[in-house]
């Protein structure tokens, strides 16, 4: 694996400190119950471009390997989840083999019965720059409202990126009605063979208020984010993102959710600074029942970029997960996103995807996945670049989670 070496601790050293602080904070449960599992899957596959390049011949088959083993703590109404993820794909053309890992741990600790707190860490390796502008929701997973955006300004750079994350959410809820919320985050990000862009570090934190009612809820949440270039152009960026929130039921197990506000964000360039008010804002709805569930969702909000610092970038999604019979189950996922130059660089990006698995239950522990997708993606410097690709995949199941 090729890894990126930088010399000097001193500015890394925020991100270093929220890491060992939450590090610390993660609950050692004393083990009044544990379960331990491992996913195993295989997948054969044929993609016409897999690594959106704009290069001729592209088209590859591959094979892939992924194991993923899970161990958790589980003490009255606290929890310790320990986790893995490690993927092989071998290409039998052109691309070689692509590889990837995360590690990670996160616990949920209730330090009293108003006040929980739940830390988070994580650390990983893996190529991007792929078809992996909005990540589609795996097989047997729907994951409501969620609009995961990566980073559009990798599409079709191929790198590997490294990247630790930690979290640290603390929760006090005063009485049946009301809760209080503040979190603490940071990610720092490296690349090799980086074609354009900057390794960064991202810091900040989140503070909330919500209220339930009889149908839903409403709040509102302050969003502090600081975000600096740790390689190649120097920048740095401060976002202040103010939003209202709101959650409502609606008649047939539907609920509706959204938040609106606006992001403040100042730019510093060695050159000049640059500072923008963009309107921040997401909203979902989302349906779940035992045969089906469905969830539609859009945001448009600031995300942070390889390329001179965050940009605006807007989002939607549809994820619908059917049960067929008590063994087949279709799932379907289509995303868009996109995101201007306004402001910051000189490219913008756009991608489109869509997927649909057949997944084939032959007994509680052992599933057979029929996958097919298709996405389009376009940059005003690379231009267009699609791919197609179909897999078959069987995925074992040892250990069953809580």
């Amino acid at each position: 694996m090729n890894r990126n070496r930088h010399a000097g601790g001193g500015r890394h050293s925020a991100p270093v400190a929220v890491t060992l602080v939450i590090a610390a904070t993660i609950p050692t449960v004393a083990i009044a119950k544990s379960d331990v599992g491992v996913d195993v899957s295989l997948s054969a596959a044929a993609s016409s471009n897999p690594f959106q390049s704009i290069a001729g011949t592209t088209g590859s088959a591959s094979a892939s390997l992924g194991v993923s083993p899970w161990l958790t703590f589980t003490e009255s109404a606290s929890k310790l989840t320990l986790a893995g993820d490690v993927r092989v794909t071998e290409y039998a053309r052109v691309f070689s083999r692509s590889e990837s890992f995360r590690l990670s741990a996160s616990g949920n600790w209730q330090v009293t019965p108003q006040l929980d707190l739940a830390p988070s860490i994580s650390f990983g390796e893996a190529i991007v720059g792929e078809t992996n502008l909005v990540d589609f929701t795996a097989p047997g997973t729907v994951s409501p409202g969620v609009v995961v955006v990566n980073d559009p300004s990798l599409i079709g750079q191929r790198t590997r990126q490294q990247s630790l994350d930690t979290s640290l959410t603390a929760q006090y809820r005063p009485d049946g009605r009301q809760s209080w919320s503040a979190s603490f985050y940071a990610r720092q990000s490296r690349f090799s063979n980086l074609a354009r862009g900057s390794d960064y570090v991202i810091y900040g934190e989140t503070i909330g208020y919500n209220r339930a009612f009889r149908r839903g809820s409403f709040g509102a949440t302050l969003n502090l984010q600081r975000y600096e270039c740790r390689s190649g152009q120097a920048c740095s960026q401060v976002i202040v993102s103010p939003q209202l929130t709101a959650s409502v039921r609606l008649s047939g197990a539907w609920t509706l959710s959204g938040a609106a506000g606006i992001s403040y964000s100042s730019l510093t360039l060695p050159t000049q600074q640059r500072k923008t008010v963009t309107p921040s804002i997401s909203a979902s709805l989302c349906r779940k029942d035992a045969k089906i569930s469905v969830c539609l969702g859009a945001s448009h909000t600031v995300e942070a970029t390889a390329i001179n610092g965050a940009r605006p970038i807007f989002a939607a999604n549809v994820s619908t997960n059917y049960r067929l019979t008590q063994k087949n189950t279709l799932v379907f996922a289509g995303s868009y996103a996109g995101t201007t130059s306004s402001g910051v660089g000189a490219d913008s990006f756009r991608q489109f995807g869509a997927r649909l698995t057949d997944e084939h239950r032959i007994n509680q522990r052992i599933a057979v996945l029929v996958t097919g997708s298709h996405t389009i993606s376009n940059s005003t410097l690379l231009g267009q670049r699609t791919n197609t690709e179909v897999s078959v995949g069987v995925r074992f199941s040892l250990g069953r989670r809580a």
